[in-house]
């Protein structure tokens, strides 16, 4: 694996003849928030950003502590809060097109948006789609899918265009109900929690298939030490627990700044056509064959699940 200063080194090092544009999906917390610092931080601010989510305070933030360069026109570069509750598939559709009317391409797409519930019970929205399920897996299908024509726009001009998923990948086979991919009619915390990864795993191959000009990136995070480990405790039976956890938290989850160095190398660090799963630290976890007849299920399930 690139060690913490090999990342650094190497993230240092990307500085394209063009003034690249990036959407955060969930860039205003934890791992999300700290690769748009990495990433203003390694470019001197040169790079136009875009951030979707619901904090706009915590956006706001975020850049007002990057420098804000001036572009090739002589304009500020592009600094973007977008207020979207991403569990809802209408809502990524009226925030993508509100996107392409500011850019007319993307070259980085990161879908970072996180969820934690303790409710072991489905949570359905008025969409029909359980809300965990949603932020784990269809919305990011969803912005992907909408945003294409503008990361396929940049692949033809030459420049990076990548979409990375960032999310835990699918160190096991599961075995798939296709006729119950949604869990409508068996639906598990375990399932709903677990399953998304090989939907995300399958997503960034499909994908790739289809879109062979785009690079797409489904990589771990791993135990990172973000502010959601403090919404465990909301649950009160989690409060007996709360001293071991923070024990884990401290002893074996990386520091999110640190973490966000190796996020930024493998959303940085990818070739247009390709597709990659990626360990927390970035290196290729190589491409697992999943049981015939999934990836085909999961994308039209995916695709119908998703339209609005």
């Amino acid at each position: 694996m690139p060690s913490l200063q090999a990342s650094r080194d190497a993230n240092s090092k990307f500085s394209p003849p063009y003034i690249p544009v990036a959407v955060f999906v969930g860039g205003t917390s934890g791992c999300g928030e700290a690769t748009v610092k990495a990433l203003a931080s390694h470019t001197g601010g040169r790079v136009h950003l875009i951030i979707v989510g619901r904090n706009r305070n915590a956006a706001e933030k975020t850049f007002a502590s990057m420098p804000r360069p001036e572009d090739e026109s002589g304009k500020p570069v592009l600094r973007e809060f977008l207020s979207c509750d991403v569990a809802y598939m209408r809502n990524v559709q009226a925030v993508c097109k509100q996107i392409s009317g500011l850019v007319d391409h993307v070259n980085l797409l990161s879908l970072s948006a996180g969820y934690m519930t303790t409710d072991l019970r489905r949570d359905e929205t008025d969409e029909g789609i359980d809300k965990l399920l949603s932020m784990r897996y269809y919305h990011r299908f969803k912005f992907i899918l909408e945003l294409l024509p503008l990361l396929e726009r940049a692949a033809a001009a030459g420049q990076i265009a990548h979409a990375m998923t960032m999310l835990t990948i699918s160190w096991m086979n599961f075995t798939l109900d296709l006729d119950d991919l949604d869990m409508r009619k068996n639906y598990t915390f375990y399932r709903a929690a677990a399953h998304p990864a090989a939907y995300n795993d399958i997503m960034v191959e499909e994908f790739s298939k289809r879109h062979p000009t785009v690079a797409f990136t489904h990589i771990t995070p791993g135990m990172v030490s973000t502010p959601g480990v403090n919404r465990l405790f909301d649950w009160k039976p989690m409060i007996l627990l709360k001293p071991f956890i923070l024990l884990l938290d401290y002893l074996f989850a990386e520091r999110v700044e640190v973490a966000a160095e190796y996020f930024l190398y493998g959303l940085l660090h990818a070739e247009n056509g390709n597709w990659y799963l990626r360990t927390k630290h970035g290196d290729d976890a190589g491409h697992r064959v999943q049981n015939p007849g999934y990836n085909d299920a999961v994308w039209e399930h995916s695709l119908k699940l998703t339209s609005v």
